[in-house]
């Protein structure tokens, strides 16, 4: 039988509302590209710490993103 750990409350809370405030900033038309644009964003609950590890979009992906420059 596989036992299956629960995600820790806070952790949860703040996954949902860093998400939230990405896809506002993509949906707003006056801002540039949210900094999860092309990149991961991890979040440590318990080291109060969010690290951004940028990834290139595959040269051969037709999304369109490769031709988009990266906001730093």
């Amino acid at each position: 039988a596989r036992h299956h750990q629960r995600p820790d409350l806070g952790a949860v809370h703040a996954c949902a509302s860093l998400a939230v405030a990405q896809a506002m900033r993509l949906l707003s038309p006056a801002a540039p590209a949210p900094p999860a644009w092309n990149a991961t964003l991890e979040i440590d609950a318990f080291d109060g710490r969010i690290r951004h590890r940028g990834w290139p979009p595959h040269p051969r992906c037709g999304c369109g993103a490769q031709g988009v420059p990266r906001e730093t």
